[in-house]
This record gives structure tokens, sequence and C-alpha cells, in this order.
């Protein structure tokens, strides 16, 4: 993030605009104990881009993965245009010739948060799941699957499980585990289990595995303002 003039706050109060974000990518050739220089990773035309998922994809042919979302410039005062997106490289992420569009709401209601992904062993096929933020009701997890491994993607849905952060495990076969934090009171941290690749997820197998042990926790259910976080 551009923090050269540290007067200005990271969220423009006016427009809701970040400040400008670039994707830095760095290489270790041995095991992490080095680490070569940060390169800076071209997202034109998203300005202020921020990265997503827990690691780059690697696809086959050697081309390389990157999710981000999108949200607006610092000083748009237009409204923004939320969407969750892969940028494609095919010489080890060097250059980022080619984008796909994997969640965008038609008239920008919903803004589609912290997509992780998983590719579906021995195939294209790719699911994306996202804390999915509608401007008007509340916040819930979505889910979308894609074909060409990411290239062609299918409207994103609800997918019933409430909470917030959402990471996917493919388990082989059509099995897919959800590692979910379900936001209600008291919060916990919780697995559910699909058989058809996210579209049902069997809840009379969910499992619990954290919880704070506190019980009824500050802020659980409901509301808090930034100056409260």
């Amino acid at each position: 993030m551009d923090r050269s003039q540290l007067e200005l706050p990271c969220i423009n109060p006016q427009t809701q605009g970040l400040l400008l974000m670039w994707i830095a990518h760095s290489i270790s050739t041995d095991g992490g104990r080095s680490w070569q220089k940060n390169r800076m990773i071209d997202t034109v035309p998203h300005a202020g881009a921020s990265p997503c998922s827990i690691a780059i994809m690697h696809l086959p042919d050697g081309i390389l993965t990157q999710p981000y979302e999108y949200w607006k410039e610092y000083d748009r005062l237009r409204l923004a245009v939320p969407a969750a997106l892969l940028h494609f490289s095919s010489d080890g992420g060097r250059t980022r010739p080619e984008f796909s569009t994997i969640a965008r709401h038609l008239d920008n209601r919903l803004a589609y948060w912290d997509q992780r992904l998983v590719i579906y062993p021995d195939t294209a096929r790719l699911v994306a799941t996202f804390w999915t933020h509608d401007f008007r009701v509340q916040r819930d997890i979505y889910i979308a699957w894609a074909t060409d491994y990411g290239h062609e993607c299918s409207v994103s849905i609800p997918n019933g499980l409430p909470g917030q952060h959402y990471q996917p495990l493919a388990l082989g076969s059509d099995r897919l585990l959800a590692i979910y934090a379900q936001q209600r009171d008291p919060p916990d941290i919780a697995l559910a289990i699909s058989h058809d690749f996210g579209k049902i997820w069997d809840h009379s197998r969910d499992l619990m595995v954290y919880d704070s042990t506190a019980g009824s926790e500050a802020g659980a259910g409901r509301q808090r303002s930034q100056t409260d976080l």
C-alpha cells in the first residue's frame, strides 16, 4: 500500500476508496531460508488490487494464477465495481497478460471478498468461495464453480453456511470440505462436508474444531463499530 503520504488515511472517508496497492511476489529456492527481492505484479486495469487465498495456484503447463479482489481507487467518486478475479501468467509470474472475473454482481450490490479457491483433483474444475457483503442486508458465504481452470465461471450463489472466512479443501471424488468461522453467539470454527462438490452440505455431520471456551463474547451476535474494533 502506498503510504508515502502518512497524513492520508488508508480509506478515503469521502469516497471509501483505498490507497494505491500492489501485489508483490517473492521467490525462495531454499525452503524459505532466504528470499529474492519483491517483484511487483501488474494488475492493470485494476488499481488497488488486494491478493486473496493462501497461495499462488499452479496450473498445468507451468501457468501460475494469482487470486485477487478489486474495490475502487482512492479519489474515485463513482460507485465501486467490486469483483473477485484471477490473473494468469505463463512465464513464472513476470507478466500478467490475462485475467478472468470469478465473481462480480451485475448491479454491484454484492461485494465478493476473501475468495478462497481449490482445484478439483485431476480435472480442470475449480471451486471458489467468498465472504459476500450485501450492501443492503447482510454478509454470508457464497460459492461459485468454474471450468477450464477459472476461465469459465458460474454465477455465485449462497451455499447456506453462515460465517465469514471459509477455506474449501478437495478430498477426492466429489467430496468437498469447508473450514469456516461461524458468526454466532458463542462463535466457533467448524467443518462441514459436501458430497457433490459444494452444492449440498450435510450439516448433520458438522464438526466443531475450535471455540474459545469463554461462552458469550463481546461483540458476538451484534454489530460493532470500527471504533469498537
